[in-house]
């Protein structure tokens, strides 16, 4: 077997294979960004070959970046846990609260996660998430 189906050659092969690494890439980088993770393909290195490194690099960077620019369920919650822990901060310090300092960071879902994070934190109100 020479790892390819009959009638195809191996071009077509290689072709297929760099299409579904460039796939398989977006969808771990996406997943990785959904996760708070930092952006490190290399992680995924049993996803790809040597061969097709270069699009599977390619499509994790593209699935990063829409993961974050998503936010998702999992930026909400690490927005409202940095809300949530700066507003602990400046209640514990006697500072004002002023939720408004660090909410402009995040994306618009994320930042309303930050502002009822940040005023839970400084109301010491039992955590959300």
């Amino acid at each position: 077997d020479l790892g390819y189906e009959t009638g195809e050659d191996q071009s077509d092969a290689d072709d297929d294979a760099r299409e579904r690494a460039e796939e398989t890439g977006y969808d771990d980088g996406r997943t990785d960004a959904e996760n708070g993770l930092s952006p490190f393909y290399q992680r995924h290195r049993r996803d790809y070959t040597p061969a097709t490194e270069p699009e599977f690099r390619k499509g994790y960077v593209k699935g990063y970046n829409a993961g974050r620019e998503d936010g998702g369920p999992v930026g909400e919650r690490r927005a409202y846990g940095d809300g949530y822990r700066q507003g602990e901060l400046d209640s514990e310090r006697g500072r004002p609260a002023r939720a408004d300092t660090r909410a402009e960071e995040f994306d618009a879902v994320d930042e309303d996660a930050y502002i009822e994070g940040y005023n839970d934190g400084y109301r010491h109100r039992v955590p959300r998430y």
